[in-house]
């Protein structure tokens, strides 16, 4: 079953960078194919507060110089 109905998802976007958000049952959030942010989906309502948000985590590169 997903997480949200389909017509929900047509017209939700990432409230970060406006991207497009993808399902992700097993964790049970909803995840920006942009910035990789992750909303949790509660009882099928997607808790899409900027201040819940997982941002995913980003190595840092080492600076060449």
């Amino acid at each position: 079953m997903p997480l949200i109905s389909e017509l929900l998802q047509e017209v939700l976007v990432c409230p970060v960078c406006h991207g497009e958000l993808e399902n992700v049952e097993s964790d049970g959030v909803l995840r920006c194919k942009n910035d990789g942010r992750t909303f949790p989906v509660r009882d099928g309502i997607p808790i899409m507060m900027v201040s819940d948000t997982e941002e995913p985590s980003s190595e840092k590169q080492p600076d060449p110089s």
